[in-house]
């Protein structure tokens, strides 16, 4: 994320899309599931709103859809982002 203030959470979602294996269009994670797979005190639109930028700089990319649910997969981008901001 060379250039890019990062803050935790931001982190913390890619973290959490790469911890659960959400590498592909199938195995993306809802909103709800990435609240829910750690104790966060976020609401749903502040994680949306960074979904939004992770997937405008191809951080993250659109999974199949849940029900009503998107869901969102790590690309090898956002893969690469995660372990730079690691080894900073």
């Amino acid at each position: 994320m060379e250039g890019d203030d990062v803050n935790r959470l931001q982190l913390l979602i890619l973290s959490i899309l790469s911890g659960n294996e959400a590498f592909s269009r199938n195995t993306g994670m809802t909103v709800n599931e990435i609240i829910t797979a750690e104790e966060i005190g976020y609401k749903g639109n502040t994680f949306y709103k960074y979904l939004k930028e992770f997937q405008e700089k191809g951080y993250v990319s659109l999974g199949a859809k849940e029900g009503n649910a998107m869901t969102f997969y790590i690309t090898p981008q956002g893969l690469e982002a995660l372990k730079e901001e690691k080894d900073r």
